[in-house]
């Protein structure tokens, strides 16, 4: 198990706009092949683009701050606790001009969709429960966790490599778990 604190990691620029990317995690899979790949957008102005990789499908979450919309034009609302499936690899961001100013936080998770499927669910917890099956990121939103003997604080994710048998035990958490299920397997099965 990794914990990385998302505000730790080195910023890189927007494609355009005002703002910061954080490559969160990459899991890269069998041959080298990119499974999903997680990163933190902090949006600033009132438009900016990043590029998702070729052939992706995304989710796109919406975690903190003022209102972003997702998509060219007027594009679709992304409220705070959400998520957007998208399969374009252009990802554009909008916040109304009339909005307050401040940090619009989104995490962005690409993924092939040939290789899984992708499922981001928000959980409040308070007190102890199992880790579902699947469950390779965890983010803490608010409060503490603690998972497999280590404290997870705001703002961070754990990225769970193998089967995990330690349960959860949270303080007035709210957290994110992103869930994967094998696409060839199923196929095969």
């Amino acid at each position: 198990m990794d914990v990385l604190s998302l505000l730790q990691l080195p910023p890189q620029h927007l494609s355009d706009g005002i703002g910061t990317l954080r490559d969160i995690w990459t899991d890269g899979g069998a041959g080298a092949s990119l499974r999903w790949l997680l990163r933190l957008v902090e949006l600033r102005s009132p438009y900016g683009k990043i590029y998702a990789p070729a052939g992706t499908e995304q989710l796109i979450i919406g975690i903190s701050g003022p209102q972003v919309r997702i998509g060219a034009g007027r594009g679709v609302p992304l409220r705070r606790d959400r998520a957007l499936a998208q399969d374009a690899a252009l990802i554009e961001m909008h916040r109304p001009l009339d909005r307050p100013g401040g940090t619009s936080r989104l995490l962005v998770l690409a993924f092939d969709p040939h290789v899984v499927s992708a499922r981001a669910t928000f959980d409040d917890l308070d007190g102890d429960r199992a880790v579902e099956v699947g469950t390779e990121a965890i983010v803490v939103l608010k409060g503490h966790v603690e998972h497999d003997g280590k404290r997870l604080n705001p703002q961070s994710v754990s990225i769970l490599r193998a089967p995990v048998a330690d349960g959860l035990h949270a303080q007035g958490a709210r957290i994110l778990t992103l869930q994967f299920t094998d696409v060839r397997e199923s196929v095969r099965g």
